[in-house]
């Protein structure tokens, strides 16, 4: 059966997502299969919008993620869950990480509005059949609060939509981190995998 998989990953500047995106298309090509990858990178460095596209296959090349065409989206934050679930199709499935954070460039006006994550998280849910939602930052924190990308990718590998075993991810963390920082972050991917399967 033919690969084809577009996934996209959302969140707000600091929060690994272009570091996730790329640990993914890194571990799909150690499995000899091709990957196109790009970003849109907001205000990035304002903890501003980040989006990290990562299309996988195994024959003829995709097209770039148009809107109503990606298999999984991997809210890392439920603001920009809400924002980037355009590209998602009808049948995907939604992960979003519960836990809020504000931009920076929300004014007073527009604070209390998008402080409601339960109507957040119920916009994606009415919109998409599947949506898984937990606090992936609480379960960050239990090992470093810099892994809650991680702890969203095991997530997202539980779904089954990731062509790629997690052996060679975690080969992949291994190869891409001193043994300390790898250790702790397969421990996270092991956390969010094990959190969110059967799900």
């Amino acid at each position: 059966m033919a690969v084809d998989v577009k996934i996209v990953l959302a969140g707000v500047g600091g929060q690994g997502t272009v570091l996730a995106g790329s640990i993914l298309a890194s571990s799909a090509i150690k499995e000899g299969l091709s990957v196109r990858t790009y970003g849109d990178m907001g205000m990035a460095r304002r903890g501003g919008s980040v989006g990290s596209f990562v299309n996988i296959f195994d024959k003829k090349g995709t097209s770039a993620t148009a809107e109503g065409t990606a298999d999984l989206l991997v809210g890392m934050e439920p603001i920009e869950a809400v924002r980037y679930c355009r590209y998602l199709k009808k049948d995907g499935i939604a992960i979003v990480n519960s836990y809020l954070i504000l931009p920076s460039t929300v004014g007073k006006k527009d604070r209390k509005a998008l402080s409601d994550v339960d109507n957040l998280l119920d916009f994606i849910k009415k919109n998409f059949k599947k949506t898984i939602v937990f606090d992936a930052n609480k379960i960050a924190c239990e090992i470093d609060s810099l892994t809650t990308n991680v702890v969203m990718l095991g997530a997202a590998f539980s779904t089954g939509k990731i062509p790629v075993s997690t052996e060679t991810f975690k080969q992949t963390l291994r190869d891409s981190f001193a043994p300390k920082i790898a250790e702790m972050n397969i421990e996270a991917f092991e956390r969010g995998y094990d959190e969110c399967s059967g799900k």
